[in-house]
């Protein structure tokens, strides 16, 4: 049974402006363009947290993170005492694997929180101006 029939979808969400929606016991009033903001029928855009997350997941962006991680790590090795390309690196890398499902969301973000934590340990432990914890150097 339909109560109104729209020419496109574009018409749709006027013509539900102002009707009542019976859901359970109660009822409220549809919100036709008011629900969609463009006016325009269709999915609404994800938020951008939502983009960002859907960026990371494409094919190009993990072998980027993959890449300039592993080149990171590789440099750190190569020339050690800067600290910094290390740890970019190895968040790159957390976040390639993760991206490519390799790694689970919950261990990913573990992995991150002890790395935080590492860096907070260090900065107590070398004596400096606190930037051990924010890049990595030893002062």
């Amino acid at each position: 049974m339909a109560d109104l029939v729209a020419p496109s979808g574009e018409a749709l969400p006027g013509q539900l402006d102002g009707r009542r929606v019976v859901v359970g016991p109660a009822d409220a009033p549809a919100q036709g363009r008011a629900a969609h903001g463009r006016g325009s029928y269709g999915p609404p855009r994800p938020r951008i947290p939502g983009r960002r997350t859907a960026d990371a997941g494409e094919p190009g962006t993990r072998h980027i993170f993959l890449s300039i991680g592993t080149l990171a790590v590789i440099y750190e090795l190569a020339g050690p005492g800067m600290g910094f390309a290390g740890i970019i690196g190895v968040i790159l890398l957390i976040l390639g694997f993760t991206s490519l499902s390799v790694l689970p969301f919950n261990t990913a973000g573990l992995l991150l929180l002890l790395l935080a934590a590492a860096l907070f340990v260090g900065e107590v432990l070398t004596p400096g101006i606190g930037l051990f914890a924010a890049d990595g150097r030893r002062h």
